[in-house]
């Protein structure tokens, strides 16, 4: 048998090694959205997996809500100076993504479910400033509290 054939034996070989551990890890993003999106009070909420030093682009692993479902995604954000801030320029289902990126973004998972209780903290007390304003402006208008 000569080298190549004794090379792509390998290759196959290998090649079902790879798909076997892409399901399993494919497998594991796949529970843990479906444990993230069960909780009660989801947020949306993102971690940083690498930056650009020489381009303002940033790519993130975000838990994000799509329609009706919550999904984690691979986000890549570019603040070009956009008035309204950084501007996604692309996304991705995590689970969809290539072994690569999986790989980094499992390994910021704790950091992800730190970056959720911070958003929520965050929007808790965000909504309740607005209650406040809506109830002084009620006051000046007034509108009675009531069902």
């Amino acid at each position: 048998m000569s080298n190549f054939a004794k090379q792509a034996i390998e290759i196959r070989e290998g090649a079902k090694a790879v798909r076997v551990a892409g399901d399993a890890i494919t497998d594991r993003i796949v529970r843990f959205e479906a444990w993230l999106a069960a909780l009660p009070g989801r947020v949306e909420a993102k971690t940083e997996l690498w930056s650009d030093e020489t381009k303002p682009i940033t790519r993130y692993v975000a838990f994000w809500r799509n329609g009706k479902d919550w999904v984690l995604v691979l986000i890549t954000e570019e603040d070009d100076g956009h008035p309204v801030g950084p501007v996604v320029r692309d996304r991705v289902l995590l689970r969809d993504a290539s072994l690569v990126e999986k790989m980094a973004a499992v390994a910021k998972f704790p950091d992800l479910l730190a970056s959720i209780a911070n958003a929520q903290s965050t929007l808790a007390r965000r909504v309740l400033e607005a209650a406040k304003g809506f109830d002084v402006l009620a006051a000046q208008l007034g509108i009675k509290e009531g069902k």
